[in-house]
């Protein structure tokens, strides 16, 4: 009898903790994004908080420009804007509580996207890791650290020169660990890094080959990923575009969760500003 007792009190001790743990992280993710997106309580009114930031002008995973990110932050709706944009287009877009994804869609192809073929619009989340440990979805994997070791002698390259710049390229990822790979025949079939890190926060990329997809490879890359945030103190990251049903299974079968819907503005072939 009074072991029952102590095993229900300890399973009420653990569900306290577990709470408490979960509130902590999420509140950390929260202290990021406001920092991400440039949020301060002296400059929030009810219409649309336009925030110049210079993040906007840096590339995300190298080369992927997103001028202006909409998001909701506490309920105040926020635009995080390249310091390059014309203020006039973006000053207009006046919101109220009933604002969403599909009138802003709208309100933006009307103001700050008027050349056709120059951006993309995106509904994307921002996923967040709120445990404090990895539980392992596969069993065995393939997914490495990717090493100069290893691009020098494991990997084959057309010429000498490209191998040259693949290690010049990705020289601060491999000096960090921060680039995963599978290998198959001497080939990377796919790969995750942590593309980013902004305000202790690293944000997650992950491809799989075409031909080498649906077998578990994203999972175990983005593990991988995962593990080197949590043991390098860093909030795991994954910001996936709302279509991509494959990619957000693979965060949420690893137990990353939603914690912020945006709509992004990308620049289409690199260029930074729309």
């Amino acid at each position: 009898m009074i072991s029952t007792l102590l095993l229900k009190i300890q399973r009420l001790v653990n569900i306290d903790i577990s709470e408490r743990i979960t509130y902590n992280v999420k509140n950390k993710y929260l202290r990021y994004y406001k920092k991400y997106f440039g949020v301060s309580k002296t400059h929030l009114t009810d219409k649309m908080n336009v925030i110049f930031s210079s993040n906007r002008d840096e590339p995300i995973s190298e080369n992927h420009y997103f001028p202006h990110i909409f998001t909701e932050i506490e309920g105040n709706h926020i635009c995080s804007t390249s310091k390059h944009t014309n203020v006039e287009l973006i000053k207009n877009i006046e919101v109220g509580s009933d604002m969403n994804n599909e009138k802003l869609h709208i309100l933006l192809k009307k103001t700050v996207l008027g050349d056709e073929g120059k951006y993309e619009i995106k509904t994307m989340y921002r996923m967040g890791y709120l445990k404090n440990e990895i539980i392992g979805c596969q069993k065995k994997s393939l997914a490495i650290s990717l090493t100069e070791k290893i691009v020098e002698y494991q990997i084959e390259f057309e010429s000498e020169e490209l191998k040259i710049k693949y290690l010049l390229r990705k020289k601060k990822l491999l000096t960090e660990g921060r680039q995963f790979v599978i290998l198959l025949n001497n080939r990377i079939v796919a790969w995750s890094k942590i593309s980013d890190i902004d305000y202790n926060a690293a944000n997650i990329a992950v491809y799989t080959d075409y031909n080498f997809r649906g077998r578990g490879y994203a999972t175990q890359l983005v593990e991988e990923a995962t593990k080197w945030c949590l043991d390098n103190n860093k909030l795991p990251v994954y910001w996936v575009d709302k279509t991509n049903k494959a990619s957000f299974k693979v965060a949420q079968k690893i137990g990353f969760e939603v914690l912020f819907e945006e709509i992004a503005v990308k620049t289409v072939n690199g260029s930074k500003i729309v």
